[in-house]
């Protein structure tokens, strides 16, 4: 049987192919594949981080007595610190501060003065030996066959003394008799040693005069 059109050419129904379709349909298929795909890298992703953070946290509760046990000890030094500092006054204070004041004065030559005499503390760097925990004998450095030492900062009490030189009757204004004085007598070197003196020319009331500050360190309870 022939089948005959007989609808003009315009209005003739178009046939069309299925390909334009079935390319938009695979390339949705490939965008859903690929988000699947994206959103299983970010899941493993998630998945490996908190599998690092259960491993993180778990060596922190391995360790956690440990960071406890630190910070206690820091505590606890801190406290044994102070104690040292309350130690360091008392020993200072058997000190008989009225007799030392007066082998100051017998040993001040006539032409010095003084203008502030104090107590203070000042901070020194000591070397303390490194002891190994395992035996707490000292660490040897392996090469220099030394024993290993770390510097430490401590604090000290000094005694200060400042005030000013005029000249004498040979017209000298040193402080050096004032100095040799201190270091040589038995009495009053018992308890204070020289530590660092500082001298420097000015003027004063229109004299010209020798100022100095002697800082002496302070022995414990009057060591030999």
């Amino acid at each position: 049987m022939i089948t005959v059109n007989l609808l003009p050419r315009h209005l003739r129904p178009i046939k069309r192919t299925p390909l334009p379709h079935l390319l938009s349909l695979l390339a949705l298929v490939l965008v859903l594949a690929g988000l699947a795909l994206v959103l299983i890298a970010v899941e493993a992703r998630q998945s490996g981080l908190q599998s690092e953070i259960n491993e993180t946290q778990a060596k922190y509760d391995k360790f956690a007595d440990i960071v406890n046990e630190s910070n206690t000890l820091t505590v606890k030094k801190e406290q044994l610190q102070t104690k040292i500092e309350t130690i360091q006054e008392i020993l200072i204070d058997r000190i008989i501060w009225s007799e030392q004041l007066y082998n100051l004065s017998r040993l001040t030559p006539e032409n010095m003065w003084y203008k502030r005499i104090r107590t203070t503390y000042q901070s020194f760097q000591e070397e303390e030996v490194l002891l190994d925990p395992k035996t707490g004998k000292p660490e040897i450095d392996k090469r220099t066959k030394q024993q290993k030492t770390v510097k430490k900062t401590v604090k000290r009490p000094i005694f200060e003394v400042s005030g000013y030189v005029v000249n004498d009757k040979e017209g000298s204004n040193q402080v050096y008799p004032l100095t040799r004085n201190t270091t040589t007598d038995p009495e009053f070197n018992r308890y204070f040693k020289l530590y660092r003196p500082f001298t420097e020319p000015t003027e004063f009331n229109g004299y010209s005069v020798q100022s100095f500050t002697l800082e002496y360190s302070i022995k414990p309870g009057g060591e030999s």
